[in-house]
Order: C-alpha cells, then sequence, then structure tokens
C-alpha cells in the first residue's frame, strides 16, 4: 500500500490495488475493507458505496492537479495535466469506465465535467454573460470532451495526454473559447 495518512485515503488505495486485480463490479465494500485492514463501518462511515469512493478518487486526484491552475492558464495546459494524472492511473480508470451500470462512472465524469465548466465560467464572466446559448456550449463540450477521453481510455490512452488536451481545447465551441484558451 502506498502510504497515505487518512481513512479515505486509505480506501481509495485499496480499491485501486484491487481494481488491478478485479472489474470493480466483482469487488465488494468487504473487499475493500478486508484488503486495508479495517471494517465495513468504517467504509460506510465515509462512503455510502464503492461508486461513491471511484467518484471521489477521480475528484480528490483531479482537484489535487488542477488547484496550482489559475485561471490565465491555457485550458489545454490545464486538461493536458489532468490527463497526465489519468494516464498514472489508467487500470484505475479503465476498469471504471468498463462499468456500465447504476452509478456509472461515465455518468458522472459527464457530470462533473459540466459542473466544472460552468464553475469556472462563472469565475471568468459577468452573470449577464451566461446566455442559453453558453449554457448550451457548456453541455455540448462536456459531453464531447468527456466521450473523448472516455474513448481514449478505452484504446489504452496511446495518444500523449498533452497531444489530447490540445485537440479538445482546439474543438472547443466557439463561445467557450474566447474564455478558455
Amino acid at each position: 500500500m502506498i502510504g497515505r495518512t487518512t481513512i479515505k485515503d486509505i480506501l481509495a488505495d485499496s480499491l485501486i490495488e484491487l481494481m488491478g486485480t478485479y472489474p470493480l463490479e466483482k469487488i465488494t465494500v468487504q473487499m475493500i475493507a478486508d484488503n486495508c485492514h479495517t471494517t465495513r463501518q468504517t467504509f460506510y462511515y465515509h462512503f455510502k458505496d464503492k461508486f461513491q469512493l471511484v467518484n471521489w478518487i477521480f475528484r480528490t486526484s483531479i482537484d489535487a492537479v488542477t488547484s496550482g491552475s489559475s485561471s490565465v492558464d491555457p485550458w489545454s495546459e490545464v486538461l493536458g495535466k489532468m490527463l497526465h494524472s489519468m494516464k498514472q492511473n489508467a487500470c484505475f480508470y479503465e476498469n471504471a469506465l468498463a462499468y456500465e451500470g447504476q452509478n456509472s462512472f461515465q455518468k458522472y465524469i459527464t457530470e462533473y465535467t459540466r459542473i466544472a465548466y460552468t464553475n469556472e465560467l462563472r469565475k471568468r464572466i459577468s452573470k449577464n454573460e451566461m446566455t442559453p446559448s453558453l449554457v448550451f456550449s457548456i453541455e455540448f463540450n462536456s459531453y464531447g470532451a468527456t466521450g473523448m477521453i472516455q474513448n481514449w481510455i478505452k484504446q489504452k490512452m496511446s495518444t500523449d495526454p498533452f497531444e489530447l488536451a490540445e485537440i479538445i481545447a482546439d474543438n472547443m465551441p466557439e463561445s467557450m473559447k474566447i474564455y478558455f484558451c
């Protein structure tokens, strides 16, 4: 196990380790708890289920990468750092995306992306500039960008993360590009 200090981090490491061997749908909360020598009750104190833990791992890893970025950083650079971080945990992301049932990771990352774009735009523009057309562009780009990232993960991340980030940024709707690029 990687030397982390919080119980959430320990549970995350346990799940990541198990996902190197088992598909997500076969992993139980008991397996996660046993793997890090804790109890199911401890797990449930911190997470409602393994899917919430998967989402927490994604969110905290992406937040760690983006926390040092500023609104003047080119979007392609920020996205490249996020994709690079994801590539470092390729097995986790491949396994998380393979599960397509209720609480799927695909739905979570699309919604996370939509919210992240919206929040970032709100920092960069006045309230009056958030037009219905811009809201549509955010939704459109959220689905498109996350769809391409999911394809990239399923194709074993063969494209360089920073190259893919440039392609995604170049294909962002013009109504968003003026704020992000």
